[in-house]
């Protein structure tokens, strides 16, 4: 993995936080707001130069005490506390005035219809998009749908399911989803025109054409919680790169590799110091520091 430094956006003296990009998380539900946190905490790390956490409104005081540097965006909410179909006007009314570079969306969001509907409606506003947990649960339950929309689409977009979410999408047992992984991950990119980081031991990187085994990454990243901290790592390493645009021939596929492998290594250096039993999804990114400098070293 000795390119992975390459896709690093460069810094250079005097830069400000606009040319590294906003990255925008639409996440969280009742029950659910951790993900929602963990991914704009990871983010916020990533070296992104804003962060919008759009979460139900009834949360919003939440999120600021929790993650103060982010900004929130309050969206109506379904009664049952997920995110409603209405939330996405006031999602496209901030986007014309913020202009996001990236976006993440399914931590935490709920499996709920009217979220359902408003998943489809982000989704044609055709930013770059990273796709995980329950995006990709909802994805499931309208696969040609979700195809055809996804297949509409200009921009690229980054899905990242475990095996359980791979069946699913895919509708095959959870035992084919484990014993084909490579075929699995080749088929979910051609289905929705993605790149598609399947997690595991070892975590795949696959597009059209590509593919790619994650050497990092061990069994201490195996907790809830750890694929919320990739998502909001993949968001923020993507709208860094896609705002300055200082680095030719980096894309989706790219920032997959880069954000598995700092995501892996951060949780290797998790699990040297405080073991693969006591160690969270929290903890992994507070080693998010040691991780850049390791492959900066490179």
């Amino acid at each position: 993995m000795g390119t992975v430094p390459r896709y690093l956006t460069p810094r250079r003296s005097g830069d400000h936080k606009g040319i590294f990009g906003h990255a925008l998380i639409l996440a969280g539900s009742r029950g659910m707001m951790g993900a929602a946190l963990l991914a704009a905490k990871s983010s916020l790390k990533s070296g992104v130069g804003l962060v919008s956490l759009g979460i139900p409104e009834s949360f919003e005081l939440a999120a600021v005490v929790s993650v103060p540097e982010a900004l929130t965006l309050s969206l109506p909410e379904t009664l049952s506390g997920s995110i409603s179909r209405r939330a996405f006007k006031p999602v496209e009314r901030a986007h014309q005035m913020r202009n996001f570079d990236c976006l993440a969306i399914g931590p935490g969001l709920s499996q709920h219809p009217e979220t359902g509907e408003f998943l489809s409606l982000v989704l044609e506003m055709d930013i770059p998009t990273v796709m995980d947990a329950d995006a990709l649960n909802l994805m499931s339950q309208s696969p040609s749908r979700f195809s055809k929309i996804m297949k509409k689409r200009k921009s690229h977009a980054i899905l990242t399911p475990h095996a359980g979410e791979m069946a699913r999408c895919l509708g095959i047992s959870l035992s084919k989803a484990l014993s084909d992984r490579l075929w699995c991950a080749r088929r979910l990119a051609e289905k929705f025109n993605s790149v598609v980081v399947f997690k595991g031991h070892p975590s795949l990187i696959v597009d059209d054409n590509r593919e790619i085994k994650n050497p990092s990454g061990d069994t201490g990243l195996s907790r809830g919680g750890s694929g919320d901290v990739l998502t909001g790592l993949l968001c923020g390493l993507w709208a860094q790169n896609l705002s300055s645009r200082r680095l030719k021939n980096v894309g989706a596929f790219e920032i997959a590799v880069l954000g598995a492998y700092l995501h892996g290594v951060a949780g290797d250096l998790a699990q040297k110091e405080l073991t693969p039993y006591a160690m969270t999804a929290q903890d992994v990114i507070s080693f998010f520091p040691k991780a850049f400098k390791k492959i900066c070293r490179k």
